[in-house]
């Protein structure tokens, strides 16, 4: 089973990522804007995520079974950018869904 997920370098992501890599029947897909790996592990697959370009994010669904959506613009910056945070959080997330679907 494929699983992407997204936000996979972020507190909580970096430990699912890590948790569902130990079992043989997962192939994992950490779809992150971070170019640091937190766990140096050949079933990690990392994927540089480009949410402002669709081909990147429809091609990170390909293939995929499951898709655990962790990323996102944290509450300081949601206060602080409203306009920017409602783009990514609801728009880049909506978009994420449609391609997941088709």
């Amino acid at each position: 089973m494929n699983i992407l997920i997204t936000g996979g370098s972020g507190f909580i992501g970096g430990r699912v990522c890590d948790y569902f890599s130990k079992t043989k029947e997962f192939n994992i897909f950490c779809y992150t804007q971070s170019k640091k790996k937190y766990f140096e592990n050949n079933k990690i697959n990392y994927i540089f995520a480009d949410w402002s370009n669709d081909y990147s994010l429809k091609n990170a669904c390909k293939n995929i079974d499951v898709i655990v959506h962790l990323a996102g613009v944290n509450y300081q910056n949601c206060i602080e950018k409203p306009e920017k945070s409602y783009d990514f959080n609801v728009k880049k997330t909506l978009k994420l869904f449609k391609f997941a679907n088709s």
